[in-house]
């Protein structure tokens, strides 16, 4: 399985630091989401990480990012994706080799939208571990049968850890996306270590 790291909402101690150290330890992917971030701000945090690593980094929003520090490709939250969808449109003819994935929270959604993006976000799949009161809201039976006959890379998000990995391998998920397993810790490079040997064991090759 594929496995994506989300950086924190707020700041974690020096996150670019460790940020590099965990794509130099993992094959994982790293989505850079910074609500609060100014471009400037965004900026200053990219060029803390050491420059052959940007191409396993994924930034929301600020495509025009993208070129500066050659980054692997930009993430359009649910609500940006529904307003920007000519810029996404245009990204896609423009840069063929740039990645650009999105955020779903309804399967209907994603048979109607996906086709555009190199792979999405489902969520919530399991009760969330930073966000109180956000509960997984699909049903087992019904995801299996969806992600069976789905072309798409369909990536779990929301409650995601070392022990739900190999739930969501057996559902069929492309990848799981982490975020409160890795920064709610003492030690993210080896909660990113352990979910990656748990990614390898799953029933989907990591790639």
């Amino acid at each position: 399985m594929k496995l994506i790291v989300i950086s924190p909402p707020k700041e974690f101690l020096d996150e670019p630091r460790v940020v590099g150290s965990i794509l130099k330890q993992s094959s994982a992917v790293f989505h850079l989401r910074k609500p609060g971030y100014s471009h400037e701000k965004l900026v200053a945090y990219l060029k803390r990480i050491p420059g052959g690593l940007h191409g396993r980094i994924m930034v929301h929003g600020h495509p025009d990012l993208i070129d500066q520090f050659a980054l692997k490709g930009v993430h359009f939250a649910e609500s940006r994706r529904r307003q920007d969808w000519r810029t996404i449109q245009s990204l896609r003819q423009q840069r063929p080799d740039c990645s650009i994935s999105s955020s779903f929270h309804r399967i209907d959604d994603i048979t109607q939208d996906a086709f555009a993006f190199d792979y999405i976000f489902l969520s919530p799949i399991f009760d969330s571990i930073s966000k109180q009161d956000y509960l997984a809201a699909f049903d087992t039976g019904a995801l299996k049968r969806f992600l069976s006959g789905t072309g798409h890379k369909v990536v779990a998000l929301g409650g995601v850890d070392g022990r739900r990995i190999a739930t969501a391998a057996a559902m069929g998920f492309w990848g799981v996306a982490v975020l409160g397993a890795v920064w709610s810790g003492g030690c993210p490079e080896k909660t990113v270590r352990q979910l990656s040997a748990a990614c390898r064991q799953g029933f989907r090759p990591c790639g």
